[in-house]
């Protein structure tokens, strides 16, 4: 994967993430992290 199409698809993600909010998003990372230490 060539390094423009990265950079363009983590702004795109960056701004999909802005958008619904940190809330939810923190709530995944917290799940996420959960089931990894477990």
């Amino acid at each position: 994967m060539d390094p423009e199409k990265e950079k363009e698809l983590g702004k795109r993600l960056y701004v999909l993430i802005r958008k619904i909010a940190p809330l939810p998003f923190l709530f995944f990372l917290v799940l996420f992290f959960y089931l990894m230490l477990r």
